[in-house]
């Protein structure tokens, strides 16, 4: 187009009145092809301008390289067509590369034209679009009068010139405005009427190739044969334009009515995908256990799952009625302080643009009348303008979960109380050696005036707190192949050097992997109750001393009379060793006569629970012989007062038994002396009851002998 305006302002001279111009006849059949090829230019790159603007990225380029040689082909061949219908009286040349020139200029300018037009967004991009694309329309028939071969200089008329760049850039804006309806408040042109715009674009086209014919003055001069000119046939290339832009413009319809079709059929395939992939969110977020809000950014609600109202305790109608998590919401932090309007995160989502992640906030439920915890996501989409155009919510219920961390805490803090309260001792320990944590209890146990005086001071415990180093190594190896060990008694050095005794349970902690992490475990200072302990041993054998050394059996049963205990008296009194006897029964070594008797006893004890009884009994021995025992016995009872047995001693009294034998025989013998004497022969005691008396005594009563014992005169 530089080139054009350069040789317009070489060649354009002011025309004075004796200046002769050649003038020549017009081709009415050529003019009228003109015509209707411009019309179907026109129509074709109404269509193409389209194409190429909303065909996709894969297939733009392609409609934009073709449209731009189908758009240059038209504009050229209208021009060229209009050059050939003007009949000078004298025959004309034409440079081919020239013309060759004019037809690239064509295509070139057709394609920046369509490519910056596909921009187009306003009005005022309309208007400089419009003036471009009518100075290179315009440009064309300014190179091909260039092309002719003419000597002598050719004349413009600047009026003329200037109005057929102003048909050319009007044209151009009708094109662009029918091409894309941008910016100028029109609806889309039906198709009836964009072919009668078209006829009505050819026609102007056409015009602005016969202003700019106007507007050229031929010198009358017969043309040079410049040798390197051709002479162009005009009814074959006549033929030759026309058929081929009836052809390509055919074949660009097609191409185009195709590609429609096509483009129709992919948008409703992506339309019913569209409305499928709607419907599968709807579902989806309709069965997310998590609640979905999501409204315009006017806060008006476009969606809601079933969650969201089960979590926040409305019906559907109360929630549309309500803005979500405005004002007219109830809404605490996480201290129960409220909740400000313009800090929730649907608020600070809109405001900011950006995208609001966990935010835990109460809420209160309208249906249970109580707080509901959610921890909220609010995600706002920008539109190409930057505003927020939606906004989606996501919430989940987490109030069981902060129920947990506050019951979690409340654990802590008792756990924490145990620790700090504890009247054991509790530490955590690296495996060299070094406290890692200690409670006031260990350091109280151990002479510290605090935890940390102690986790400061101890560097290696097995220095400098167990007296027995060697035994402390062989406790952590214990714990290496056992996992923990408990009851484990040491004695450890306190901070001023006294030495006491302590009970200790530790087990190691490790890591995901089995790696040791650390020990924790618990120490108790025993040295009071090993103190007792000892003196409970030195009493216990006290008392075992005595119990091994006593004349008298002593003896526990259980509740059906086996034997528990025996101390070594049995054995010197049966024979038969503690042992053995341990685990029978009391009445296996009775005398066979007396084991009823026992038995009577032992049962009415145990029935009656009576806490005491005595008898003697006779008992075997183990070298088969036999004697009298004493047994004296009570009943052993638990808290309950369940009995469990009875415990008691037994004497042995065979010698006893003897010698009162020997008095009764004695007695006896005495008696029948007595009772043959005749006279009075009797005593009495203070009360005057009678301790002796002869059978004499007793027939002057008028009784017998042991009646009268133990009564008085006047009882008879």
């Amino acid at each position: 187009m530089v080139l054009v305006w350069l040789n317009f302002l070489i060649e354009t001279v002011p025309i004075s009145d004796t200046d002769r111009a050649m003038s020549g006849l017009y081709d009415l059949q050529l003019v009228v092809l003109c015509i209707a090829i411009a019309s179907i230019v026109t129509y074709t790159v109404l269509i193409l301008a389209r194409q190429v603007k909303t065909s996709q990225k894969t297939n733009r380029k392609a409609w934009l390289i073709g449209g731009a040689m189908i758009m240059g082909i038209g504009i050229w061949s209208i021009h060229f067509l209009g050059m050939l219908a003007f009949r000078f009286p004298t025959p004309i040349t034409y440079d081919t590369p020239m013309v060759l020139l004019s037809y690239w200029v064509a295509v070139l300018i057709s394609g920046a034209v369509l490519y910056s037009v596909s921009r187009i967004n306003n009005l005022r991009q309309l208007m400089v679009g419009s003036v471009v694309m009518g100075l290179a329309i315009a440009s064309i028939p300014y190179l091909l009068i260039a092309a002719m071969r003419i000597p002598g200089l050719i004349h413009y008329n600047l009026f003329f010139v200037a109005l057929s760049v102003v048909i050319a850039s009007l044209t151009s804006f009708f094109i662009l405005w029918l091409s894309f309806d941008v910016g100028v408040g029109t609806g889309k042109v039906l198709h009836g009427w964009k072919v009668c715009w078209a006829v009505i674009l050819g026609l102007a086209i056409t015009s602005v190739h016969y202003t700019t014919m106007m507007a050229a003055k031929f010198p009358v001069t017969p043309p040079l044969d410049t040798g390197f000119s051709a002479t162009l046939n005009t009814s074959v290339v006549t033929s030759t334009i026309g058929i081929t832009n009836l052809i390509i413009s055919s074949l660009t319809l097609l191409a185009s009515n195709y590609e429609q079709k096509t483009s129709k059929a992919l948008q409703a395939l992506r339309q019913e995908a569209l409305q499928e992939s709607e419907r599968l969110f709807r579902t989806v977020i309709r069965e997310m256990q998590v609640g979905v809000l999501l409204f315009e950014a006017k806060t008006e609600f476009m969606l809601f799952n079933q969650a969201a109202l089960d979590i926040l305790g409305f019906t559907e109608s109360e929630l549309l009625d309500k803005s979500p998590f405005g004002s007219d919401w109830t809404i605490i932090h996480e201290d129960t302080t409220p909740f400000p309007t313009e800090s929730r995160p649907i608020q600070q989502a809109i405001s900011t643009r950006k995208l609001v992640r966990n935010v835990v906030m109460g809420v209160h439920n309208q249906a249970t009348k109580d707080w509901v915890w959610l921890l909220v996501n609010a995600d706002p989409q920008v539109g190409v303008d930057g505003s927020v155009e939606q906004v989606i919510c996501t919430f989940s219920d987490i109030t069981n979960r902060k129920r947990a961390e506050e019951a979690l805490q409340q654990a802590e803090a008792n756990y924490r109380s145990i620790f700090e309260n504890s009247v054991e001792g509790i530490y955590q320990i690296t495996p060299d050696g070094r406290f890692i944590s200690a409670n006031p209890a260990l350091a109280r146990i151990y002479g510290y005036s605090c935890p940390e005086e102690l986790v400061e001071s101890i560097t290696n415990v097995s220095k400098q707190i167990y007296v027995d180093t060697e035994g402390r190594n062989e406790f952590t190896d214990r714990i290496a192949e056992n996992g923990a060990v408990s009851s484990i008694e040491a004695q450890a050095y306190r901070k001023d050097g006294s030495v006491i005794s302590i009970l200790e349970n530790v087990r190691p902690v490790r890591d995901t992997n089995g790696n040791l992490l650390y020990y924790e475990g618990s120490v108790e200072d025993i040295t009071e109750r090993k103190r007792v302990e000892l003196a409970l041993l030195e009493r216990e054998e006290q008392y075992r001393s005595v119990v091994e050394n006593v004349q008298e059996v002593i003896f526990q049963t259980d509740g059906v009379g086996v034997f528990t205990f025996l101390n070594p008296t049995w054995t010197e009194m049966t024979g038969f060793s503690v042992a053995d006897s341990i685990g029978t029964n009391f009445i296996d070594y009775l005398y066979p006569d007396d084991r009823q008797t026992n038995i009577e006893l032992f049962q009415s004890l145990i029935s009656n629970k009576q806490e005491y009884y005595q008898q003697e009994l006779r008992y075997i021995t183990k070298d088969g012989g036999s004697g009298w025992l004493e047994i004296q016995a009570q009943l052993t009872l638990d808290p309950d007062s369940t009995i469990t047995g009875t415990s008691g001693t037994i004497r042995d009294i065979t010698n006893r038994k003897l010698t009162e034998s020997h008095l009764e025989e004695s007695e006896k013998q005495l008696r029948q002396v007595i009772d043959l004497v005749p006279h009075f022969i009797y005593a009495k005691n203070r009360d005057g009851e009678f301790l002796l008396a002869n059978k004499a005594v007793a027939e002057a009563y008028g009784t017998t002998v042991d009646e009268l014992l133990y009564h008085r005169d006047e009882d008879f």
